[in-house]
């Protein structure tokens, strides 16, 4: 779209008059990322010492599927969720992460094929870490509280 905007310019010693000029659109500009969600390091510590056995022996399969400043935050939620146990159950939600069954079992589907349970381990981190993305944790809200 090709704008035009006139105006008067009252400069009395360089009075041109009106003058009409050709102002170009808006060029468009990419939204940014939300920024991940970020713990005061007091935080994170204090958390660090509060996980049972449960929940710290799954540490290294989180590093796997998540980025290593999220791993903290996915720890904490696991032991929130499930104590860090892969057996934990609340109606429809499973696991470590306690997904629900019924919205995430695709997920698991086509990351590890049909069959597998949201109770494995892998398959629990792995699916979480689509549903995060690595960074976004409003499905566990409630946990982070």
């Amino acid at each position: 779209m090709v704008s035009a905007i006139t105006f008067h310019l009252s400069d009395p010693i360089h009075d041109l008059g009106w003058k009409s000029a050709y102002i170009p659109p808006p060029k468009p500009t990419a939204t940014p990322a939300p920024a991940p969600l970020a713990r005061p390091a007091g935080a994170v510590a204090a958390a660090a010492a509060v996980y049972s056995a449960g929940t710290e022996q799954w540490r290294s399969l989180v590093a796997a599927y998540f980025p290593a400043e999220s791993v903290q935050i996915v720890l904490d939620i696991m032991q929130c969720e499930s104590g860090g146990s892969p057996g934990a159950t609340n109606g429809v939600h499973q696991g470590l992460m306690q997904e629900n069954v019924n919205l995430h079992q695709a997920k698991a589907d086509a990351l590890f094929g049909p069959g597998r349970s949201l109770y494995e381990p892998e398959v629990n981190i792995a699916v979480a870490a689509v549903i995060s993305g690595g960074y976004s944790w409003g499905a566990w809200a409630d946990c982070l509280r």
